[in-house]
């Protein structure tokens, strides 16, 4: 980087290294493509359309002719890769689908190979697509083989939480549609009218880790009136009491899908405007979209220190 001319040039860069023999044009070619082709995969499935940002200084070409991704060949193998996926349905739901693995199911498989592969990568958690980034894989190559160990009774799937699952939910239904003279949950030792005392802005963490509640409580309570909610029932009952003027949220809650609950939030209108921060140990782009799709103002990775904390949360409330 200090011998290039301009050190925000991929394509300088690049040309450097190939000289210096660390790879070929065509070894970056065939990266580049497949990464672009296996990114553009996962947002198929979401509407709206992908903007470039003038203001960005990237120049991703190759090669000394300075030739660009073909955009044509790209968009065929993408066709051609989504009929192999909807060849695998309804056994496999499509790439965000969870795999699962039970005792019974594992003592039916005799390779040591792949009860190996169930019991490192297989938790009922990760969908296909994040077991094949940890593994470094192709995800459509991965479902190949899940797709014969399901048609074996070696494991089965789970989806995410629809919104119509999360609102079916007795006890979610109820707080959707509670009054606001609901009662704060217990884990708050604040009342309402201590709340409205304080004159301190009020935030809401969602998250039913108690380190983290916590750690979120310490950073913020010198300026903010910090309320805590281990569940969605209680967050939604918090929300209805008393006006919060931004919600954390735990992308994995024990009782619904985190991106699921920010969705039904979204949904009710005195929420729309409502600063959101997703905070999860879940990082990637492919997540921090997820999250900015449902509806997430930002997103903030766990572990996170202190002033990370304060900073996000002074940049929505000053």
């Amino acid at each position: 980087m200090e011998k290039a001319k301009k050190p925000n040039s991929a394509s300088e860069l690049l040309n450097m290294l190939v000289k210096m023999r660390v790879f070929t044009w065509q070894e970056v070619e065939t990266l580049m493509n497949t990464k672009v082709l296996l990114m553009t995969e996962k947002f198929l499935v979401y509407p709206g359309e992908a903007k470039w940002h003038s203001e960005l200084d990237l120049d991703l070409s190759y090669g000394e002719d300075r030739h660009s991704l073909n955009w044509t060949d790209i968009k065929l193998e993408l066709k051609r890769r989504q009929k192999v996926w909807q060849n695998y349905h309804p056994q496999i739901p499509g790439m965000d689908a969870v795999p699962i693995v039970t005792a019974e199911q594992l003592r039916l498989i005799d390779n040591p190979q792949i009860k190996d592969h169930f019991r490192k990568s297989v938790n009922g958690k990760q969908s296909i697509v994040q077991i094949a980034e940890k593994l470094d894989r192709d995800p459509l190559k991965i479902a190949k083989n899940y797709h014969n160990w399901r048609n074996n009774g070696w494991m089965s799937f789970i989806s995410s939480p629809t919104k119509t699952q999360i609102e079916a939910k007795p006890e979610i239904q109820s707080a959707l549609t509670s009054s606001p003279v609901a009662e704060l949950p217990n884990n708050n030792l604040a009342t309402r009218a201590q709340v409205e005392e304080s004159h301190l802005p009020i935030v809401l963490s969602v998250d039913d880790s108690a380190i983290i509640q916590t750690t979120i409580k310490r950073a913020l309570q010198a300026d903010y009136n910090v309320l805590l909610a281990q569940k969605a029932e209680e967050a939604l009952k918090i929300l209805h009491e008393v006006e919060v003027e931004l919600m954390l949220l735990d992308l994995t809650m024990p009782d619904v899908d985190g991106l699921e609950f920010c969705k039904t939030i979204r949904a009710i209108p005195k929420f729309q405007n409502l600063p959101i921060v997703m905070v999860t140990a879940r990082d990637g782009l492919v997540n921090k979209m997820k999250g900015h799709f449902a509806g997430t103002d930002k997103y903030l990775t766990k572990p996170f220190k202190a002033d990370e904390l304060q900073k996000v949360v002074y940049q929505y409330i000053k």
